[in-house]
């Protein structure tokens, strides 16, 4: 997708049954992919609803990191709901951007998180501040979810 390429795929810690995928284009930035279940009675009924359940966790495990040294300090940029379409299908999303401090470097860490069908897709990224404005971690995160929408429907 992009020009970013998959170079891991590993089995989520605690979740045996789910996995990660990290991916990369060549550049420091680190970009992972997990695909996992949503409650799916509530993913048909009230997808936009599943959403903005799941999507503000991103912000709630930054003070996590903290505790657990991953982080220095972090501060929430923006959070908010990040619809798309595909092919006339509405796919609801919630993105999250937090500066991170670690040893005086900073880093933009997003969280892009979809609804395809009854399952989340989230595209977790780690972007060096330097030059973070000109990140296509937006674009890959987006692309990625409609290739995985094509994908899930041609598959029914």
């Amino acid at each position: 997708v992009r020009s970013y390429r998959l170079i891991e795929s590993y089995p989520v810690e605690g979740y045996p049954e789910h996995r990660g995928f990290r991916y990369t284009d060549g550049s420091p930035t680190r970009v992972s992919v997990f695909v996992y279940p949503a409650d799916s009675a509530v993913a048909v009924a009230e997808p936009r609803h599943a959403v903005a359940q799941e999507g503000p966790l991103f912000s709630e495990s930054l003070p996590i990191g903290v505790q657990r040294g991953r982080y220095d300090a972090y501060n929430i940029a923006f959070a908010h709901a990040d619809s798309l379409e595909v092919d006339g299908q509405l796919i609801f999303g919630h993105v999250t951007a937090a500066p991170t401090k670690r040893a005086g470097r900073v880093n933009v860490e997003f969280q892009y998180l979809y609804l395809v069908g009854t399952r989340f897709v989230k595209v977790r990224a780690s972007v060096p501040a330097e030059g973070w404005q000109n990140t296509d971690v937006p674009l890959f995160a987006k692309e990625l979810a409609a290739m995985l929408t094509r994908q899930f429907r041609s598959a029914k």
